[in-house]
């Protein structure tokens, strides 16, 4: 049995194509949650704070709720695999860390998290880190929101002139990773699950301009923190790449959402 230990949208869109339990780990005293432990056979920890104003918040979720979880683990069943929803945020590249000092509070809670978690002494344990996921949600990821913005606003606003770009990553190609990294014997202490294309949010919205074209586009000039969006796909080699197009996802959803508005 495959144990999420919180909800989400990651869980959400998991539970639709694979069987698992989703709980709220931070919710359950440690009775409860070791009972829970004991009859998984995969733990996915994918319980995290993102938005906050406090560190110590950030920290008590992000971090020591990990702590707790782990050490229930290796007191009841230590040869679990375990794996952590892990982030990109706290990286320089691919393969290493920012400054600390660098870090905001979210990033930082989340390297602890990964910290602690490669050091931990179980036999199974893997940090999974996803690039930019592209949620199919406006709420969610700014990819989404675009589209949004397209068919209901009628307008769109990007910062200098959409030249950020990121490396996108589908939900549901996303969860398809995860479900091949739960059936691996030995897991990876570190994976990056990535397209390994770098597109430009400018692309997306030239797209969105051809099938709307009376929409307005807001360019607003901005100094927005660079993200990184350039891996390899050296990590996912051992799960089997997943062929997909993001061009024709993007596509599907904003007509998608076109369609709804008319209806």
């Amino acid at each position: 049995m495959i144990l999420f230990t919180g909800s989400g949208a990651i869980a959400n869109t998991f539970a639709k194509y694979y069987d698992c339990e989703i709980i709220s780990a931070r919710s359950m005293d440690d009775d409860t949650l070791a009972n829970k432990i004991k009859v998984a056979d995969v733990i996915i920890h994918n319980a995290a704070l993102i938005n906050s104003n406090d560190l110590s918040e950030f920290v008590d979720a992000n971090f020591i709720l990990t702590k707790r979880i782990l050490e229930i683990v290796s007191t009841i069943k230590p040869k679990i695999k375990f794996i952590n929803l892990s982030s990109m945020s706290f990286l320089k590249d691919e393969n290493q860390y920012l400054n600390s000092k660098e870090m905001s509070n979210y990033a930082f809670s989340k390297y602890l998290n990964e910290l602690f978690c490669l050091k931990y002494p179980i036999e199974n344990i893997s940090n999974v880190r996803f690039s930019t996921i592209f949620y199919g949600d406006f709420r969610r990821d700014g990819l989404s929101k675009i589209v949004y913005d397209c068919f209901f606003e009628k307008k769109i606003t990007i910062y200098n002139n959409g030249e950020a770009i990121r490396d996108f990553i589908p939900i549901e190609i996303a969860v398809q990773y995860l479900y091949k990294l739960t059936n691996l014997k030995t897991l990876p202490k570190i994976i990056n699950i990535v397209s390994g294309r770098e597109t430009s949010f400018k692309y997306f919205v030239n797209k969105l301009a051809e099938l709307n074209p009376e929409i307005e586009i807001i360019n607003i000039e901005s100094d927005t923190p660079k993200i990184l969006s350039e891996f390899s796909k050296s990590g996912i080699a051992e799960l089997g790449e997943i062929d997909f197009n993001i061009d024709e996802l993007f596509e599907k959803y904003a007509l998608e959402i076109n369609e709804n508005i008319n209806i």
